[in-house]
């Protein structure tokens, strides 16, 4: 139970807030996804330009699971 509830401070303690810039696009919204997987809480900012589908960015930022 020790080593239990050590760790799970130790998680607690270790755990962050992350924003991460560009969320929606590919590598933004993987990261997110792992980042939130990991159990770290997460935002992202993105500025939704057309140089990347829109629809896609908005699937990506939907999915992955930031506010």
């Amino acid at each position: 139970i020790f080593w239990r509830d050590a760790r799970q401070k130790l998680h607690k303690f270790l755990c962050m807030r992350v924003l991460v810039t560009g969320g929606a696009g590919f590598i933004g919204s993987h990261t997110l996804r792992k980042l939130t997987e990991l159990g770290h809480e997460t935002a992202l900012l993105d500025e939704f330009r057309a140089v990347y589908d829109p629809a896609i960015k908005r699937a990506n930022a939907a999915a992955s699971g930031a506010k």
